[in-house]
């Protein structure tokens, strides 16, 4: 077969076009990519910087606790068969920041007569070890998810920190603090409740992590003050997307 010296150059044309064009996607791809990259780290850059505003506020103690609960099964537990699945959940835990505990919930209800349904929830907290600050609570916060993903669970990993002031402090007080933590955190306030007996702030920080939807809008950073008159101390509660427990 004869080369033909024109339908040769449109070929060469043609294969040098596709090239370019395949370089161009490469190109945008691997552009792409790093965006991705550099967006999931002022993600965690967000969720850092608001912990560690709460972490200087120069409170005289704090400490900080992380838990998950989610459904796990429907299946019926001996107790010993309960040891030995927490047992093996609690081997795979490796950090020495924090203390592990688990729990094996169980909710039972009679729908019919003769019919008993069960539904099985695990329970993880790691309560971190004195002197933890900011960067052992994200580590530990990703380990336990890590950890309870494996076991099969899902749901919100909880974060919460707690620093405290010797002391009664008065609302003015409490309320000055709270709103210099909230601009120090970068945060919008959403709304709030301040009155005689509960004082708290539901607050957004953008790229600060997961979020909870309430009717005034999205909020991933709840602040709420109590006082203790046992220890005679005022405690501030940070929540991180909001605080599920009571305090």
């Amino acid at each position: 077969m004869e080369w033909n010296n024109e339908n040769g150059w449109k070929i060469e044309q043609k294969i040098g076009r596709e090239k370019k064009f395949a370089l161009l996607v490469f190109l945008l791809g691997i552009f792409c990519f790093l965006a991705v990259l550099a967006t999931v780290g002022r993600l965690e850059d967000s969720s850092e910087t608001a912990l560690q505003a709460f972490e200087r506020a120069n409170f005289s103690e704090m400490n900080c606790h992380i838990y998950r609960e989610g459904y796990l099964n429907s299946e019926f537990y001996l107790e010993e068969e309960k040891e030995a699945f927490l047992n093996e959940v609690s081997r795979q835990w490796d950090s020495e920041k924090g203390e592990l505990s688990l729990a094996l919930l169980v909710r039972e209800d009679q729908p019919g007569e003769c019919e008993i349904r069960q539904e099985n929830y695990l329970r993880a907290d790691v309560r971190l070890l004195q002197g933890a600050g900011t960067k052992e609570a994200l580590e530990e916060r990703a380990r336990l998810m890590a950890l309870t993903d494996e076991a099969g669970i899902e749901g919100t990993v909880y974060l919460e920190f707690e620093g405290s002031f010797p002391g009664e402090l008065s609302r003015e007080e409490q309320r000055t603090i709270a709103e210099s933590l909230m601009e120090k955190m970068g945060a919008e306030v959403v709304t709030g409740m301040d009155e005689e007996e509960l004082y708290t702030l539901y607050a957004y920080v953008k790229g600060a992590g997961e979020t909870k939807k309430l009717p005034e809008g999205a909020v991933n950073m709840n602040l709420a003050v109590s006082y203790d008159e046992i220890a005679d101390k005022t405690v501030f509660h940070l929540g991180c997307p909001i605080l599920s427990e009571d305090w």
